[in-house]
This record gives structure tokens, sequence and C-alpha cells, in this order.
């Protein structure tokens, strides 16, 4: 059995709005084996790399899994820079008298896991008043993830960038 450490070259065979907080069962990506050459399925997996067997020769080879679509909102600190969609039940809002900014949590604790936020000046863009309209509802945020105060957030500066779930 021969064993080589390589990256395969993949197809994503992943839907484009598939969450990958954690793995699907019916969710695979097509590898190439570099020494016969016959494709196989691998299950996508919450890593970044994985190590798999082609069931035809028995080459070993490491892979990379592609990034999520969509990714589970208690993954977003892994994001921190990258342009993602998160979803998640918005548990708590709050609008800061003094900022006037709106901020949606994901999680009571929003100062462990962070938040996302609507700057005063945009919150004409949102109609009414999104701290009432969000909170209890499940969605998915379009921004990209930056860190503050070493915790994720988005910065939401369009009604467009937030889906409303359920």
């Amino acid at each position: 059995m021969k064993t080589v450490s390589a990256i395969l070259v993949i197809t994503v065979l992943v839907s484009l709005g598939a969450t990958m907080g954690a793995v699907g069962q019916d969710k695979f990506i097509n590898a190439k084996c570099f020494n016969c050459g016959k494709l196989y399925r691998v299950p996508v997996q919450d890593k970044e790399t994985v190590v798999v067997t082609c069931p035809h020769c028995g080459t070993k080879a490491k892979i990379k899994m592609p990034e999520p679509t969509v990714i589970a909102w208690e993954k977003a600190s892994k994001y921190i820079g990258k342009e993602k969609v998160i979803e998640g039940k918005i548990v708590k809002t709050y609008k800061d008298p003094r900022s006037n900014n709106v901020y949606l949590n994901l999680n009571p604790d929003y100062k462990t896991y962070g938040s996302v936020v609507i700057k005063s000046e945009d919150l004409g863009k949102f109609g009414g008043t999104p701290e009432a309209t969000l909170e209890g509802k499940k969605v998915r945020v379009k921004g990209k993830i930056v860190e503050h105060k070493g915790k994720p957030r988005i910065w939401l500066t369009d009604s467009g960038q937030v889906e409303v779930l359920e």
C-alpha cells in the first residue's frame, strides 16, 4: 500500500446553501486518486484537512475540505477577515441609547461570543425598529467577519445582508 502526503484536487458537490456547523449526511466532495486515477466520494468534514484512503487501490492522501458557504454562528471566530454567511437565532437585541447602534446577539453572552451590529447611520435602511422585528428570529447574516475586542462581529450596512428564515 502506497502512502503519500499530497493535496488532491477536489470538486465540490456541496449545495450552496448548506450549513456546515455539523457534518451532514448528504454533503460529499469528489476526490481523484493520483495513483490509479479513479474518482471516489469523500464525506465533507468540519476539519481543514483530512487523510483519506482510495477505496480502489489503497493509496492514502491528505485532502483539503472546502470552506462552508453558510456557517453556524458559533464557528464565526474561525473565519475572522472573511466574507461569510452566518446562521443562528437572534436571542437578544439591544439599542444603545448613547450611540443608537443596534446589537443583534446570537447568544445571550455577547461579551464572549460577539454580535451583529447595525450602526445608527444605517438604521434607516432597515425600516422601523430592527431590534424589535428581528428578535427571536432565525436568520442568515452576510458580511465580513471582523474581530472587535477579541470577539467576532459583522457590521450590517444594508438590509439585504439579513435573510429571515423563520
